[in-house]
């Protein structure tokens, strides 16, 4: 399982109808373009967009995303987090945990009553999102 967020460049010329994702990657925080991703991927995919209650706070969630690009991998989480949830590291992301405190900076009420990072399979029960979408 992964998550990372989609988001859009806006301001540069043959780049604003594209869709981009920020995500925790191996070496760290990266944009990268989605029609790449899917084509690369094997499976599934699905996007978990933000109700739209929250339309409000979606500049300010990429914003900080934005701000994150280059911030390490943590790996250490990620382990820890296979036999377990684990406490939220600001400092190095694994996917997951970058995009909740995407959420989670911008001020997005979740539903995560032990404050850990969620796992991927979590995601979806933060109470955020509408309806899946089979990309």
């Amino acid at each position: 399982n992964h998550t990372s967020l989609i988001v859009e460049v806006g301001g540069y010329e043959g780049l604003r109808e594209r869709k981009f994702m920020l995500e925790a990657q191996g070496h760290g925080i990266v944009l990268t373009s989605l029609s790449r991703r899917i084509s690369e991927h094997k499976g599934e995919a699905y996007v978990l967009p933000l109700k739209n209650e929250f339309d409000d706070k979606r500049v300010n969630v990429g914003n900080w995303a934005f701000q994150q690009v280059g911030i390490k991998y943590d790996y250490n989480s990620l382990f820890e987090q296979m036999s377990g949830k684990v406490f939220a590291d600001a400092e190095k992301y694994f996917c997951s945990e970058f995009v909740y405190f995407a959420w989670k900076n911008a001020d997005i009420p979740m539903y995560n009553p032990d404050g850990l990072a969620p796992r991927p399979c979590d995601i979806d029960s933060l109470g955020i999102f509408e309806n899946p979408i089979v990309l």
